[in-house]
């Protein structure tokens, strides 16, 4: 699975699923769950080594990335929680995946977790990276004990940080006069507005 692995469609009730998929048919199924912003690319460096080893592993684009499309004009564009966990087990039911070994991170790593609280003989294994996981939105609002608050400095910290980031690139995309996307949904900045970038970049 790499820049050039041939991308495949599957439909549930609300997406059309592209996904890439390696390895042998009959291997330990392993899917892998990117997160904001990233796609599919983000894998390749552990697909090989996994697909050699025996394991037989989909990447898929997350709602919102790159082929991956809403099958319904109407149907909400939302990010929520429980409507990415659900995409994957359609995913999972669409491919006639009974169990899989799942992998992801940040929005990939909160769908693999949902799944694996809600439907755990479902899952066969659980690898989650990072912390961003199941949130208790309910109960978002409430302040936590002064202790435990101050323990979690950093991630305040570290979310105002974040946010600054995104802030750059929403900025560094209005910035985009002319662009072209590739097969993989990504801006490549060869076609971009030559009066706000300095260097060019290698086609893609």
């Amino acid at each position: 699975m790499t820049a050039l692995s041939p991308i495949k469609r599957i439909r549930t009730e609300t997406l059309e699923i592209a996904y890439e998929e390696a390895g042998p048919a009959d291997g330990k199924t392993v899917i892998l769950m990117h997160g904001f912003p990233d796609d599919p690319r983000i894998w390749d460096g552990v697909v090989t080594d996994l697909a050699a080893n025996g394991y037989h592993l989909f990447t898929p684009y997350l709602r919102g990335y790159g082929p991956t499309r809403f099958r319904k004009d109407e149907t909400p564009r939302s990010g929520q929680q429980a409507a990415l966990g659900q995409d994957l087990l359609d995913f999972m039911n669409a491919l006639n995946i009974n169990r899989a070994i799942l992998v992801g991170y940040d929005w990939g790593g909160r769908a693999c977790c949902i799944v694996a609280a809600l439907w755990p003989d479902r899952v066969e294994r659980l690898v989650s990276i990072g912390g961003y996981n199941i949130q208790n939105i309910p109960e978002s609002h409430r302040p936590e004990s002064a202790d435990l608050e101050h323990r979690y400095w950093y991630q305040w910290y570290s979310g105002a940080f974040g946010y600054f980031c995104m802030w750059l690139i929403l900025l560094d995309r209005q910035l985009v006069k002319l662009h072209k996307r590739d097969r993989h949904g990504r801006v490549t900045r060869h076609n971009m507005h030559q009066d706000h970038w300095s260097l060019p970049a290698a086609e893609v």
